[in-house]
C-alpha cells in the first residue's frame, strides 16, 4: 500500500509537482479553516485570514516535502540504472541482460543467442594499459548497440565478453549481423596509437519459444570457444540439444 502511495505522490513532470503541490496546499487551508471554525480556543478569523496563513505557514513544508522526496526519486532511479547497466559500456549488466533475455524467449517464437568475446584483449591491457582496454571495450559496446535493430537485446557478460539477442530471427538470416560483427572494430585512444582495431569471435545458438536460456548459453559458449580455436575473427553455430 505505502508503495502505491509512494508512486503516486511522487511527481512525474513540473506540470504534475505544481498539481500535487497545491493539492497539499489546499488540504492545509482546509484543515486549517476547519479547525478555527470547530474550535472554541480562540475568535474566528476571516477566511482570507485563514487562507494566508495556511500558504505562508504551510507553504514552506510543503515545498521541503517535496524536494526531499524529488531528491529521493532522483537516487531511488540511480540506484536501480547502477544495478542494471554496466558502468564502463553503459550496456545491461549481465543479470539484467540475462533477465530479460528469458522474457523474450517466453513469448518470441525464435531467437538466436550470441556470445561475443573479444580477441587478444589481453594483449592490449598487457601493451597499451587498461585505459585503452576500457576505451576498447566503451567502443566495441558503443558499435554493439548501434548495430543491432531497435528490439534486439546487447549486453556486457563480464570482462572483454558480450551477449546479444536477435529477436523473431532463426539461425539461417543471421547473415546480416554476422557480416557486420566480423569487421575490425575500431577504437582510438590517447595514450598508445591512435587508431587500435579489434576483431570479435561469435558463437551462435538458436533458442526456440520456451527453451531452456541457460542451455542455450552453454551452447553459445561451445560455439564461441570453437570460433577461438579455428582462429578467431569467425562465427560458428551450436544448435542445443534436443529436450528430453
Amino acid at each position: 500500500m505505502w508503495h502505491k502511495f509512494y508512486k503516486w505522490i511522487s511527481p512525474r513532470s513540473r506540470v504534475d509537482l505544481v498539481f500535487k503541490v497545491m493539492i497539499f496546499l489546499g488540504l492545509i487551508i482546509i484543515f486549517n479553516v476547519a479547525f478555527n471554525r470547530i474550535s472554541n480556543m480562540g475568535p474566528k478569523l476571516s477566511l482570507q485570514y485563514l487562507i494566508l496563513n495556511g500558504l505562508i505557514v504551510g507553504g514552506p513544508f510543503v515545498a521541503s516535502f517535496f524536494l526531499i522526496l524529488i531528491k529521493q526519486a532522483g537516487l531511488q532511479k540511480s540506484l536501480v540504472r547502477l544495478s542494471r547497466f554496466d558502468h564502463l559500456t553503459n550496456l545491461p549488466n549481465r543479470r539484467f541482460f540475462m533477465k530479460s533475455c528469458a522474457e523474450i524467449v517466453e513469448k518470441d517464437a525464435y531467437a538466436v543467442l550470441l556470445v561475443l568475446d573479444i580477441d587478444n584483449f589481453k594483449a592490449i591491457n598487457d601493451t597499451w594499459g587498461h585505459e585503452v582496454g576500457d576505451e576498447c571495450l566503451r567502443s566495441v559496446g558503443y558499435i554493439l548497440a548501434r548495430t543491432l535493430r531497435v528490439d534486439d537485446l546487447v549486453g556486457r557478460l563480464g570482462g572483454e565478453e558480450f551477449g546479444i539477442l536477435l529477436r523473431n530471427t532463426r539461425i539461417s538470416n543471421i547473415g546480416y549481423i554476422k557480416t557486420a560483427l566480423l569487421r575490425p572494430f575500431p577504437f582510438k585512444s590517447e595514450i598508445g596509437p591512435q587508431n587500435l582495431s579489434v576483431t570479435v569471435s561469435i558463437g551462435a545458438c538458436e533458442i526456440p519459444k520456451g527453451g531452456d536460456l541457460a542451455v542455450a548459453f552453454r551452447s553459445a559458449d561451445s560455439a564461441l570457444y570453437k570460433a577461438k580455436r579455428s582462429g578467431k575473427a569467425r562465427l560458428e553455430v551450436q544448435e542445443m540439444p534436443p529436450t528430453a
